[in-house]
């Protein structure tokens, strides 16, 4: 079946990404409506990609004939979510889904009533190189360690290789209205904090959630936080006078006695985007670079292992071409059409928001922290 979807938020990545494959995929998805706050930007965008209907009331686009909404507004999208599922339309919601565990529990519980399907904009999981690295750690048995590696640079590098748009037409009640919102959900989450730990727990939500439900998948849920540090990039912890987190480093223990390290830097200035996972285990070690997610190029896996003649050898497969939001996209079709399992399902998304606010809390009790 076609699924008729309407997509909400029209920003840099329903631009770049999600609209052109949606347009693209149109076996699967044919593109009614779309939706902003900004009147501007849904027009432009319903102009560019030549869709019918433009609105920027979202109970309008909700209301009409679409089957499915992709959500990838300004956060939080918890409102909006909840209203989708219960006017009984299928919902893709791009990350960071919520940014507490009780907005994901209010989720879970609308959709239950329902047979909707409610998936995570997961990317990451769709990387063919991810796939592979993933089915190569199925045949480990003994793995000690995985280390994270995530140099981020300014998306506006990146963006601007694209033809996007941006607009100012948005009237700033509205705008003052959602940060209102966004600094709600955050001190439910983690309570009254700095500003910049409310920056350090954005880039948990944002960024570094795409490393960790990654480490997830490939470890299995960590035992405790054993360790978190939210600093400036210079040596220096964390402070009241700054007003954002430049660097991110956390420490997981899981129950085999395994470990993760984890850093995440901003380093905003150069072109270099330097996202890796790296596994390893005593006979086997596994290396995956991620491309960013603005890029049109590839990741890459590679294996390095000892064969049964105890040589070792290095395998770098030839991996699909395919984009992760492509793949994606066609995954949310298949689940609709109860073709295929969802793979980022709400119950997922509820162990990812958890360890965020676990992360923090190890931070600011300068101790380590069981992950319930």
């Amino acid at each position: 079946m076609q699924v008729k979807i309407g997509v909400i938020g029209c920003g840099a990545i329903a631009q770049v990404h999600h609209l052109p494959w949606l347009t693209e995929l149109a076996e699967e998805f044919d593109v009614v409506a779309v939706c902003d706050i900004s009147a501007q930007a849904s027009q432009y965008v319903a102009s560019m990609f030549k869709i019918p209907r433009f609105y920027t009331d979202y109970r309008e686009l909700i209301a009409s004939e679409v089957d499915a909404v992709l959500l990838c507004q300004t956060d939080p999208k918890t409102e909006i979510a909840a209203h989708a599922i219960r006017k009984g339309k299928h919902v893709f919601i791009e990350k960071p889904v919520c940014l507490n565990v009780g907005d994901v529990d209010l989720l879970i519980e609308e959709r239950s009533k329902t047979d909707v399907v409610v998936q995570a904009g997961y990317v990451k999981l769709f990387e063919p190189a991810f796939e592979y690295a993933l089915s190569e750690s199925e045949t480990m048995e003994d793995i000690s360690l995985a280390e994270i590696r995530h140099i981020h640079p300014n998306n506006a590098l990146h963006v601007k290789q694209f033809r996007t748009k941006r607009f100012n037409d948005v009237p700033e009640e509205v705008v003052q209205a959602t940060r209102a919102s966004l600094e709600r959900d955050i001190r439910l989450a983690i309570g009254d904090v700095s500003p910049r730990m409310k920056s350090g727990y954005i880039t948990l939500a944002g960024s570094l959630i795409h490393d960790f439900y990654g480490l997830r998948k490939i470890m299995g849920p960590p035992k405790s936080v054993i360790s978190a540090e939210f600093w400036d990039g210079r040596g220096g912890l964390s402070g009241d006078q700054h007003n954002g987190t430049k660097a991110v480093n956390v420490v997981l223990s899981y129950n085999d006695g395994a470990r993760a390290t984890v850093t995440w830097i901003d380093l905003p200035d150069l072109w270099d985007f330097d996202e890796t996972l790296k596994i390893y285990g005593d006979s086997k070690r596994i290396n995956v670079s991620y491309a960013t997610g603005f890029s049109k190029n590839q990741s890459s896996a590679s294996v390095q292992e000892l064969t049964k003649e105890g040589h070792s050898q290095k395998r770098e497969p030839i991996l699909d071409w395919e984009s992760p939001f492509r793949r994606e996209l066609r995954h949310f079709s298949k689940v609709i059409n109860g073709e295929e399992e969802n793979r980022a399902p709400l119950e997922e998304v509820r162990l990812d928001v958890a360890l965020n606010t676990h992360i923090v809390q190890s931070y600011l009790s300068k101790s380590m922290v069981e992950v319930i």
